[in-house]
Protein backbone atom coordinates (compact mmCIF):
# COMPACT_ATOMS: atom_id res chain seq x y z
CA UNK A 1 0.00 0.00 0.00
CA UNK A 2 1.17 3.50 -0.72
CA UNK A 3 1.55 5.99 2.11
CA UNK A 4 -1.21 8.19 0.68
CA UNK A 5 -3.72 5.38 0.31
CA UNK A 6 -7.07 5.89 1.99
CA UNK A 7 -7.68 3.41 4.82
CA UNK A 8 -11.04 2.34 3.34
CA UNK A 9 -9.36 1.58 0.01
CA UNK A 10 -6.75 -0.53 1.78
CA UNK A 11 -9.40 -2.48 3.68
CA UNK A 12 -11.38 -3.10 0.48
CA UNK A 13 -8.24 -4.13 -1.42
CA UNK A 14 -7.27 -6.59 1.34
CA UNK A 15 -10.78 -8.07 1.45
CA UNK A 16 -10.97 -8.42 -2.33
CA UNK A 17 -7.50 -9.98 -2.39
CA UNK A 18 -8.56 -12.67 0.08
CA UNK A 19 -11.87 -13.26 -1.73
CA UNK A 20 -10.25 -13.59 -5.15
CA UNK A 21 -7.47 -15.84 -3.83
CA UNK A 22 -10.07 -18.07 -2.14
CA UNK A 23 -12.07 -18.23 -5.39
CA UNK A 24 -8.96 -19.33 -7.29
CA UNK A 25 -8.08 -21.89 -4.59
CA UNK A 26 -11.65 -23.27 -4.65
CA UNK A 27 -11.71 -23.58 -8.44
CA UNK A 28 -14.34 -20.85 -8.89
CA UNK A 29 -11.88 -18.78 -10.95
CA UNK A 30 -9.27 -19.94 -13.43
CA UNK A 31 -6.12 -21.12 -11.67
CA UNK A 32 -4.00 -18.78 -13.79
CA UNK A 33 -6.14 -15.68 -13.13
CA UNK A 34 -4.11 -12.53 -12.53
CA UNK A 35 -5.20 -11.99 -8.92
CA UNK A 36 -3.70 -8.51 -8.53
CA UNK A 37 -5.25 -7.25 -11.76
CA UNK A 38 -8.65 -8.69 -10.88
CA UNK A 39 -8.52 -7.17 -7.39
CA UNK A 40 -7.72 -3.75 -8.81
CA UNK A 41 -10.48 -4.07 -11.42
CA UNK A 42 -13.05 -4.96 -8.78
CA UNK A 43 -11.77 -2.12 -6.58
CA UNK A 44 -12.22 0.37 -9.42
CA UNK A 45 -15.79 -0.86 -9.95
CA UNK A 46 -16.56 -0.55 -6.23
CA UNK A 47 -15.08 2.95 -6.07
CA UNK A 48 -17.06 3.98 -9.13
CA UNK A 49 -20.31 2.64 -7.68
CA UNK A 50 -19.53 4.36 -4.38
CA UNK A 51 -18.87 7.68 -6.08
CA UNK A 52 -21.99 7.30 -8.21
CA UNK A 53 -24.12 6.45 -5.18
CA UNK A 54 -22.71 9.22 -3.04
CA UNK A 55 -22.63 12.12 -5.43
CA UNK A 56 -24.55 11.51 -8.63
CA UNK A 57 -27.86 9.68 -8.15
CA UNK A 58 -30.61 8.97 -5.65
CA UNK A 59 -30.69 5.82 -3.51
CA UNK A 60 -33.52 4.39 -5.66
CA UNK A 61 -31.51 4.87 -8.87
CA UNK A 62 -28.40 3.48 -7.21
CA UNK A 63 -30.31 0.34 -6.14
CA UNK A 64 -31.29 -0.28 -9.77
CA UNK A 65 -27.71 0.26 -10.95
CA UNK A 66 -26.22 -2.06 -8.33
CA UNK A 67 -28.82 -4.72 -9.12
CA UNK A 68 -27.92 -4.52 -12.82
CA UNK A 69 -24.21 -4.63 -11.96
CA UNK A 70 -24.80 -7.75 -9.84
CA UNK A 71 -26.51 -9.46 -12.79
CA UNK A 72 -23.75 -8.34 -15.16
CA UNK A 73 -21.01 -9.75 -12.92
CA UNK A 74 -22.97 -12.97 -12.40
CA UNK A 75 -23.34 -13.38 -16.15
CA UNK A 76 -27.13 -13.48 -16.01
CA UNK A 77 -27.53 -10.57 -18.45
CA UNK A 78 -25.71 -12.45 -21.18
CA UNK A 79 -27.86 -14.40 -23.62
CA UNK A 80 -26.37 -17.78 -24.49
CA UNK A 81 -25.56 -18.20 -28.18
CA UNK A 82 -28.06 -21.01 -28.63
CA UNK A 83 -30.90 -18.87 -27.26
CA UNK A 84 -29.89 -15.95 -29.52
CA UNK A 85 -29.81 -18.22 -32.56
CA UNK A 86 -33.21 -19.74 -31.73
CA UNK A 87 -34.68 -16.25 -31.59
CA UNK A 88 -33.34 -15.65 -35.09
CA UNK A 89 -34.99 -18.79 -36.55
CA UNK A 90 -32.31 -21.43 -35.91
CA UNK A 91 -33.12 -24.79 -34.38
CA UNK A 92 -30.72 -26.87 -32.31
CA UNK A 93 -30.21 -30.55 -33.10
CA UNK A 94 -28.33 -32.60 -30.52
CA UNK A 95 -26.94 -36.08 -31.11
CA UNK A 96 -27.20 -38.28 -28.04
CA UNK A 97 -24.00 -40.21 -28.63
CA UNK A 98 -21.82 -37.13 -28.49
CA UNK A 99 -22.26 -33.71 -26.97
CA UNK A 100 -22.53 -31.98 -30.31
CA UNK A 101 -25.04 -29.28 -31.08
CA UNK A 102 -25.74 -28.42 -34.69
CA UNK A 103 -27.77 -25.37 -35.62
CA UNK A 104 -30.15 -25.73 -38.55
CA UNK A 105 -32.15 -22.84 -39.96
CA UNK A 106 -35.92 -23.27 -39.80
CA UNK A 107 -36.99 -19.91 -41.21
CA UNK A 108 -38.34 -19.24 -44.67
CA UNK A 109 -35.52 -16.90 -45.69
CA UNK A 110 -31.79 -17.30 -45.57
CA UNK A 111 -30.33 -16.36 -42.15
CA UNK A 112 -28.59 -13.04 -41.72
Amino acid sequence: MSETENEAIGICRDFLGRAVKDAVDNGELAFDADVNSLVETLLVVLCGVGFYAGYVRSPKETDAITDTLRHLLAGTLLVPRLRRERARGWRAVTWRTKRIVCLTYSGSMAPT
